[in-house]
């Protein structure tokens, strides 16, 4: 029998937030709640359909189905567990690589011009952790030389 992922605890705050809202509650918070119980909903229903997906593949006994239906919560235990101990970041370059061409791809074919240059935040990984302090740090904000400068 497949044991519940970690997701099926975050179906809990659903309850909670599903209680009714004071009267005088801002339409602001009351959109806010409308949009998480949403966006709660829909992890749920990709839990459940991942948990199916495991049962079924785990009857057929294959392995490589229960790998495949299994891929998104063993990424997500892995990375909890050991994501610290990777040393080798080149997994995430090529990842952001991937969806980067895919983009352009996007772009290519609606007729937008490609740009000339490509920033990437990860190559001023450094840069960015120097800049911790949140009255130095904004969106208006860009890194220059291991500082930030609004």
């Amino acid at each position: 029998m497949y044991a519940p992922h970690p997701w099926s605890a975050r179906v809990a705050g659903r309850a909670r937030r599903q209680e009714p809202l004071p009267a005088d509650t801002p339409s602001r918070a009351v959109d806010e709640r409308a949009t998480l119980l949403k966006e709660a909903q829909l992890k749920a229903e990709q839990a459940e359909q991942t948990a199916a997906a495991v049962e079924a593949a785990v009857a057929t006994g294959d392995a490589a189905a229960i790998l495949q239906a299994a891929k998104d919560p063993l990424a997500d235990a892995l990375d909890a567990k050991l994501g610290h101990t990777v040393t080798d970041h080149a997994v995430f370059d090529q990842h952001a690589r991937k969806y980067e061409r895919l983009y352009l791809e996007d772009m290519d074919a609606l007729g937008v011009r490609r740009p000339d240059v490509m920033t990437r935040v990860s190559e001023y990984v450094p840069q960015v952790r120097d800049c911790r302090h949140p009255a130095t740090f904004s969106v208006a904000s860009h890194v220059h030389s291991s500082r930030c400068v609004p």
